[in-house]
């Protein structure tokens, strides 16, 4: 944990876009991604998967 702490950084989330329609939760993922320019997003999240 104290690790992860040392290495993690703080975002503001500014968009509003949605796109997962079958569960909008998982929008602020993705968002959250967008706004700290993500490289990659990794997990086992059914509909974040099906985006490719």
């Amino acid at each position: 944990m104290e690790a992860l702490h040392q290495t993690a950084a703080s975002t503001n989330i500014r968009s509003r876009f949605k796109v997962i329609k079958e569960d909008p939760d998982d929008d602020i993922t993705l968002r959250t991604a967008y706004d700290s320019k993500t490289d990659y997003i990794v997990s086992g999240d059914k509909h974040l998967l099906s985006l490719g």
